[in-house]
């Protein structure tokens, strides 16, 4: 019987000759897979996040919104005409607004709040 395990010293095994060469081989072309595995996550990652921030930097959600509260008599083409930039077609005009404030129709409620796209006048 052997003792050797009862002594706390490994036991060993017979190893094939040439066996191990191919074991540390085939893990060591495992270990290059998963590092690079790993680097081509980390950098899909990173780039996603930066492709956030820059949309995130451009889409002018760090600018001020500005609304309009609708007064007896508004119509969506009169806050169009009045406040959008100079040269804009006033039917662009009036879908973005409809667009932005998710209006079914051109149909307003005095004391709506209307949300002005960027770049209009808010006064």
């Amino acid at each position: 019987m052997d003792r050797q395990w009862l002594r706390g010293q490994p036991r060993r095994r017979m190893v094939r000759a040439g066996h191990r060469a191919r074991s540390d081989a085939a893990r060591h072309a495992w270990r290059v897979l998963t590092v690079a595995t790993c680097l081509v996550m980390l950098s899909l990652l990173a780039g996603g996040v930066l492709v956030a921030l820059a949309q995130a930097r451009f889409s002018g959600s760090d600018s001020i919104s500005v609304h309009v509260f609708v007064a007896p008599g508004d119509t969506l083409w009169e806050i169009a005409a009045d406040r959008a930039p100079s040269g804009v077609d006033l039917r662009y005009a009036v879908y973005q607004l409809r667009e932005l404030n998710g209006l079914a129709s051109a149909n307003l409620r005095v004391g709506q709040r209307i949300q002005l796209p960027p770049g209009w006048r808010p006064d």
